[in-house]
């Protein structure tokens, strides 16, 4: 765990314990703390999924969903239409690696509102429904009755299933939020916090496993300056589970840095 830079290792260890916070942090001291981290690789790859999640969410989204719900509202205005022209679209939903999916139709047609305008609107339905000229019932809305659908069909390309289109961004930009968030949270710790000597008492490994590590549940008690309470905090790095296993047989303190009023996170700076 050797230090590259000018400073060694003791050097950077000795100003961390001799700087109370609120501490300025060198840039090369704020490199290393970041290294213990979640890594800007996973914030990359959430960024990633997210724009992926936000492309297939525009083309797959029904965007028109809101539109459906209005034409199932009492106020509806309705009227026989005619069918104008089926289109079989891009877009076919179900399927697998070998049955084709069910392709979506478009409907182009034609109806009279009650005040006998003409008005030209278009649907979709999973799979052919009507043929060119079939007299199918319609629903629009009297303010704007562009918005119209035929009975059993939909306003958007993609049914309601669709939604779930959106769990991808969502997702991705959770993750990248949590790293922008665990990442400024260590440095806050790092400007902070208190740096304390602290004895490792328990060292159990646990049924979860990251990068096939098992993560173990390290418990620290801070004897300089002393803590009532002990410090809890999950680790898999094994070079960090073999500094900590040696300084627990040892029953040598290992150098801390934390927030009493908010525990977590710990630094182990002796580990950067």
């Amino acid at each position: 765990m050797a230090f590259a830079d000018s400073q060694t290792r003791d050097e950077l260890l000795a100003e961390l314990a001799g700087s109370p916070p609120p501490r300025r942090v060198s840039a090369a001291l704020r490199k290393k703390a970041l290294r213990g981290a979640v890594p800007l690789l996973v914030l990359l790859l959430a960024l990633v999924f997210a724009g992926v999640g936000l492309l297939a969410a525009y083309f797959v989204f029904p965007w028109n969903f809101y539109q459906d719900w209005q034409l199932r509202a009492a106020d509806a205005g309705e009227s026989q239409a005619r069918v104008m022209a089926v289109t079989k679209t891009t877009m076919s939903e179900g399927g697998s690696k070998n049955t084709p999916g069910t392709p979506v139709m478009q409907y182009d047609f034609d109806f009279y509102t009650a005040s006998g305008a003409t008005v030209h609107a278009q649907c979709y339905t999973t799979g052919p429904r009507w043929d060119t000229g079939a007299v199918v019932m319609a629903r629009y809305r009297p303010e704007n009755p562009t918005v119209a659908c035929l009975e059993g069909a939909r306003r958007s390309e993609s049914d309601l299933g669709g939604v779930i289109t959106l769990l991808f961004p969502i997702t991705g930009g959770v993750i990248a939020g949590w790293v922008i968030f665990s990442r400024r949270r260590a440095l806050a710790v790092l400007a902070n916090g208190q740096v304390a000597k602290a004895l490792v008492t328990d060292l159990t490994p646990t049924n979860m496993k990251i990068n096939q590590q098992p993560v173990y549940k390290v418990t620290l008690l801070c004897v300089d300056p002393p803590a009532l309470e002990p410090l809890i905090l999950r680790k898999y790095q094994p070079a960090v589970i073999a500094l900590l296993q040696e300084r627990m047989q040892s029953q040598l303190p290992v150098l801390v840095i934390y927030r009493p009023q908010k525990p977590k996170p710990v630094l182990l700076p002796e580990t950067w």
